[in-house]
Order: C-alpha cells, then structure tokens, then sequence
C-alpha cells in the first residue's frame, strides 16, 4: 500500500492520505479551510510515499523516544497529553517532566482497514506547541496518516508508532 501527500489547493495544508484508484471522481473536503474539490485537484503536486509496513494483524503503541515507554493505543480515537495529577484530559498519559506538553496534546485514531491493515493518524488537539510528524508542522485542522517509525514530535517530547 503506498500513502500520498496531498495538498489543498485554496490553503495549501498537506495531508496524507492511503493510495487508492477508487478515489478518482470522488469529492474531497479539506479539514482546515472546508474547501470541497475533485479528489484529482488536491492531488495536483502530490507525491508517493512507500508504506514502511503497516501490520495486518498486532496491536498499535505509542512509544515514546525519550524514554522507551510503550503505551498501547485502543482502536478508535485516544487522546495523548501529560500525565498531570487529576487534571489530565488525555486517554493515554505521558509521564515526563517536559511541561511543554500540553495535558491534552494530539488525537491518534486508531483503524483496522478492510484488508486487515492497522492505520493510524494523528491530529492536533488542545495545544499550545506545535506538533509535527516528519518534520511537516500539524496545523490545527490537519490530519496526517503516521506510519510505524515515524517521528512524531508534540512539544519538546518525540514519539514513534509500533505495531506488536
């Protein structure tokens, strides 16, 4: 399975998105400025990235770098932020000392396609620094698919997915 970056032809918010034929003709909504096109028009200076592997079948982790900890990931939506005593608004809680991170920091979605593949994306949520995948900036609107192993940096604090 191969991922393209599309990009929006009014506001030029790059996104990822899964390769697929059935796509052509098809109406695409942009999630930060609401532009609605041909799917063929937000793929003008689109590239193709090769899937790194997406596992049929595991469980997805968050990982986070700085310390080796592994949080598991439900299916569906799981917010991430820092673990702050009793006031922390995230689903998966990260305990550092990198108060940079907000307490709810990004949302990962967490699908099982029909082929049996689990993808993953990633959004912002409640933050006041910026999130990254790549090095490409997550403006508040964007969602980006995250392959396993990409960098995924929220604040100061970098972050990979695993499938197990």
């Amino acid at each position: 399975m191969n991922v393209i970056i599309l990009k929006c032809p009014v506001c030029g918010v790059k996104l990822k998105a899964v390769a697929s034929p059935s796509l052509a003709g098809k109406i695409a909504t942009c999630p930060k400025c609401g532009h609605k096109g041909a799917y063929e028009s937000f793929k003008d200076n689109c590239e193709t990235v090769v899937n790194k592997g997406w596992a049929t079948s595991g469980k997805a982790y968050l990982v986070y770098d700085n310390t080796g900890a592994e949080y598991p990931l439900a299916d569906g939506l799981n917010s991430v932020g820092r673990y702050a005593a009793n006031s922390s608004k995230a689903d998966i809680k990260i305990i550092t000392t990198d108060s940079s991170l907000s307490r709810k920091h990004a949302n990962i979605t967490v699908n099982k396609v029909p082929d049996g593949q689990i993808i993953c994306s990633i959004s912002n949520a409640e933050n006041k620094f910026k999130t990254f995948v790549n090095g490409i900036e997550l403006e508040n609107g964007d969602v980006l698919v995250v392959n396993p192993g990409d960098k995924i940096k929220m604040a100061s604090s970098v972050f990979h997915i695993e499938i197990k």
